[in-house]
């Protein structure tokens, strides 16, 4: 349960050509990636896409999430994987060039071992692509040629357009970096939508009097998503202990994000929401934003929005 908040959502649009602020580097290691794959779309895979390429670039685009790296970023990774490898994590190619970028041990990239698993790879490509200056605005080619240093510095543009839809598939879907329990949290939310705020209203079965409020909400979602074993309380703040707080730069769809305005002397949260991931702003738009699903204030009913960036701060968790 919270106190009546009146939430002003300030749209953040993440375009193509724009990177998002680098809060900072997670410093990960090689390995899986985590979460799930997404199933290949039928009008990709008549491009000829395979169901083992699209794995690959999810994983490249997954990389690119928990790095804090822009969309922009996802699609010169995924352009220069086409052209490098096809997609496909090679154990060899010219000279002593390795796996899905085709990178060289001889030329400080890694060890054939490190750069055949596709997570460290990606994660090599993002790194030096972050030491090019302005390459958020650079000509797709231009930023990819400047990290591959090709003999064909031209080749990466006619991957582009390719490149953009499969970024996107991956990047709307629920899959590269929600667990089975994130998506039924998700899903148990979404069945609320439209319902009316009421400030102490909901609970473990849902609406109470066809009402509800932001932790009644996310007191239904997390108990639903586990069959009942997880009974957290109808208090925002009292929900943060039952899961583990996590670095935000890590939030997948399902975790709880909840609200802490500096100096409030009640040194609580006052609202929770919960994360739906990196979605289109609008209908058919290549532009990604991250979204919620909360139930906002009086007045209002259990809707998705847009994350909103104020003065508050800002506290992932995860259930589950």
């Amino acid at each position: 349960m919270s106190k009546p908040l009146l939430v002003i959502a300030l749209p953040l649009v993440l375009i193509l050509v724009a990177a998002l602020a680098i809060a900072g580097r997670l410093g990960l290691t090689g390995g899986s990636t985590g979460g799930c794959v997404p199933a290949l779309p039928p009008d990709i895979a008549r491009t000829g896409i395979t169901a083992e390429m699209f794995n690959n670039a999810a994983t490249i685009v997954t990389v690119g999430q928990q790095m804090r790296i822009s969309q922009r970023g996802w699609v010169i990774a995924v352009a220069t994987a086409m052209q490098e490898s096809s997609l496909t994590n090679t154990s060899g190619g010219d000279r002593d060039s390795v796996g899905l970028f085709q990178q060289r041990p001889s030329q400080g990239w890694g060890t054939p071992a490190q750069l055949q698993d596709t997570t460290y790879a990606s994660q090599q490509f993002y790194r030096k692509l972050l030491t090019i200056p302005g390459w958020q605005t650079l000509p797709l080619t231009v930023a990819a040629q400047a990290v591959e240093r090709s003999g064909y510095p031209d080749a990466y543009a006619k991957h582009e357009p390719l490149a953009t839809r499969i970024v996107m598939a991956i990047a709307t879907s629920v899959c590269p970096m929600a667990g089975p329990f994130g998506q039924r949290v998700v899903a148990y939310a979404k069945r609320l939508l439209g319902t009316p705020y009421e400030w102490g209203a909901g609970g473990y079965s849902g609406a109470t009097g066809g009402h509800i409020d932001c932790s009644g909400l996310t007191m239904y979602a997390i108990y639903q998503a586990s069959s009942g074993k997880i009974r957290i309380p109808h208090v925002a703040g009292q929900q943060v202990p039952y899961g583990h707080i996590i670095p935000n730069s890590q939030m997948a769809p399902g975790d709880l994000i909840f609200f802490y305005t500096p100096g409030d002397a009640t040194g609580r949260q006052h609202h929770v929401a919960i994360y739906l991931g990196m979605l289109p702003t609008a209908s058919k738009s290549t532009q990604l934003a991250p979204w919620v699903i909360h139930a906002p204030d009086v007045g209002q009913s259990v809707k998705e929005a847009i994350l909103w960036h104020d003065r508050d701060v800002q506290t992932a968790v995860r259930y589950g």
